[in-house]
């Protein structure tokens, strides 16, 4: 039932005569005899008509029954070929029409199963391809699940990038089958996957395409991605502190083929009149920032967005007051990821005051909000310069930070991980009164997570078992959530519970605090720690036993010198900066 739609006409219409001499009353006249003839119809066959397939766009296996009631020799007008689209190609075309990406591909499939696909056209290929969004498969939430064991676990960004990556390849290959071509968007995209799945050979491989086709102009988003998936982007390896160990070996290899590449390809969209955007500016900071190349940082902001880097530094007065060099509707005008970049290449160099400095000018003067990825930046690179072995920041640096941070005009809303850089900065200053009072904040967010875990479950219930699409593509984001919750909900605790084990240890306090405040510690927040508990003091150490009932083990999350030991967890696995 792939033919065509009958088109017929009935012979009791009545059809309005045009005036005289005139080509409508030919037509007219001559459609009153189509009809006539419909009526009592000729005794002669209709011809067979072969226009059906020579006017298609698509080579049609079996396709037999197109053919038009109409005889071209009376009306004179060309049969336009109307195939019916089958009950699959419909749904997906809904699909495509209500933008929902799973139902997309569900459906997508459906058609490939039932070798349908040559009735798409080119355009729903492309949206189909299109669906396949890197965020909703290689960011962190989507990469959750449960286990056989009901715990929240995590793939490898590896291991979904290669599901991923054959359903790139699945719609790429029956694109090409029925023989459509990929154009600049479809391969802008598919470099960016490459980027989000850190396939470096595959961007090549793409790029090396795009060169080959004479029909296609690389545009400003094809470079970005293509040089984003070369040398990465401010969440790929932002935990790398900058010393002079590592500067001298990223000078010698990496980095500085990172740099050139970068300053290679900007040089060629010049030299094409292809316009650079914000984000280009972003990625040649970037690539600066991993070859230790402050100085050329530092020239960049002012001949893109005039900032004096060296002025900010002489003088704190009037900061933002100055008119923007670039207008608002330009297309480098800096953008909240702007921020974030400067916070995470001035502070991966060790200049976070320079950071801050830059961040806040910048927002100030071009009207920028500073977005969360930009103050985790800021407070991660704070607390690590404030701790050994290098301390080059005034130990309340963090809590400075924090208080700028909460207060207005920004009123930002932490995460657990700010938190846990704020308290054990508290802890080791042993300011051990204001460290529990922002426990006492974060296990507020705690309970928030229960009260989430048990909706989501009352939740689940209600769509399991149920069979239509919509309630199954629900009941599987749902559960996607629960393991996300699960899984949060045993960070949340890891981390509270080195936050009490460093309450406990006590490193640098008086006797009288191991004496006294140590088993109020365990009193209070014994929930969060395993089966044991164990302090020193002057005269030996003391283990007490909390019951097995009580024994966990935490995640080891934080990227540590010794990670084999049973610490809790920390900031540097959540991708809130993809």
């Amino acid at each position: 039932m792939n033919g065509l739609h009958s088109v017929s006409i009935s012979a009791s219409k009545r059809f309005r005569v045009c005036p005289p001499g005139t080509r409508g009353r030919v037509l007219s006249l001559r459609l009153a005899h189509s009809a006539q003839s419909a009526r009592h119809p000729a005794p002669a066959p209709l011809p067979s008509l072969s226009v059906a397939s020579k006017g298609s766009r698509r080579n049609i296996p079996g396709d037999s029954s197109a053919f038009s009631a109409l005889d071209t020799g009376i009306t004179g007008l060309t049969p336009i070929t109307i195939y019916r689209r089958d009950t699959p190609v419909r749904k997906l075309l809904q699909a495509i029409e209500n933008r929902s990406d799973p139902a997309i591909w569900h459906h997508f499939m459906q058609v490939r199963s039932q070798g349908l696909t040559y009735q798409l056209s080119a355009g729903e290929f492309s949206s189909v391809l299109l669906s396949l969004r890197p965020r909703r498969y290689l960011s962190l939430r989507p990469r959750h699940y449960i286990d056989e064991y009901g715990r929240g676990q995590v793939h490898k960004v590896s291991y979904s990038f290669k599901e991923f990556r054959s359903r790139l390849r699945i719609v790429t290959q029956a694109m090409q089958r029925h023989g459509y071509r990929l154009g600049i968007i479809e391969y802008c995209h598919l470099l960016d996957c490459a980027r989000a799945g850190g396939d470096m050979s595959m961007a090549d491989d793409l790029w090396r395409q795009i060169v080959a086709r004479g029909d296609l102009t690389p545009d400003t988003w094809t470079y970005n991605c293509y040089v984003a998936a070369k040398i990465g982007t401010i969440a790929t390896e932002r935990g790398v502190r900058m010393s002079q160990w590592t500067m001298q070996s990223r000078r010698t290899v990496t980095a500085k083929r990172m740099r050139t590449f970068a300053s290679h390809m900007y040089a060629q969209m010049i030299r094409k009149a292809v316009h650079p955007n914000s984000m280009t500016f972003d990625l040649l900071t970037i690539a600066m920032s991993r070859a230790g190349d402050m100085g050329s940082i530092k020239e960049l902001l002012m001949n893109v967005w005039g900032v004096n880097v060296h002025g900010l530094a002489k003088s704190d007065n009037n900061l933002g007051s100055e008119p923007p060099t670039v207008p608002s509707d330009s297309v480098i005008y800096p953008t909240q990821h702007t921020l974030a970049t400067f916070s995470m290449c001035f502070g991966a160099n060790n200049d976070i005051a320079t950071a801050i400095r830059v961040v806040d000018h910048v927002s100030r003067r071009y009207k920028v909000p500073i977005s969360l990825p930009a103050w985790i930046n800021l407070l991660n690179w704070t607390y690590a310069l404030t701790r050994p072995p290098a301390r080059v920041m005034p130990a309340q640096s963090v809590l400075e930070i924090w208080e700028i941070m909460r207060a207005p005009p920004y009123n930002v809303s932490p995460t657990i991980e700010m938190y846990d850089y704020l308290v054990r900065s508290l802890i080791s200053r042993q300011y051990v009164s204001p460290a529990e009072d922002k426990m006492k904040e974060a296990v507020e967010m705690y309970m928030d997570l229960l009260k989430r875990s048990v909706d989501l479950e009352k939740k689940y219930g209600t769509v399991l078992g149920e069979t239509d699409l919509d309630t199954a593509v629900q009941q599987t984001e749902v559960l996607k959530e629960i393991a996300v919750v699960k899984r949060e909900l045993h960070r949340f605790r890891s981390m509270m519970r080195r936050w009490v084990e460093l309450l406990i240890l006590g490193k640098g306090m008086n006797t009288e605090y191991t004496r006294r405040k140590v088993p109020e510690v365990v009193a209070a927040w014994a929930h969060f720690l395993g089966g044991k508990a164990i302090y020193t003091i002057d005269s030996g150490y003391i283990v007490l036993e909390l019951g097995q009932e009580r024994e966990w083990t935490p995640l080891p999350i934080r990227r540590r010198k010794r990670p084999w030991t049973p610490l809790g967890t920390g900031a540097k696995e959540v991708d809130y900066l993809d």
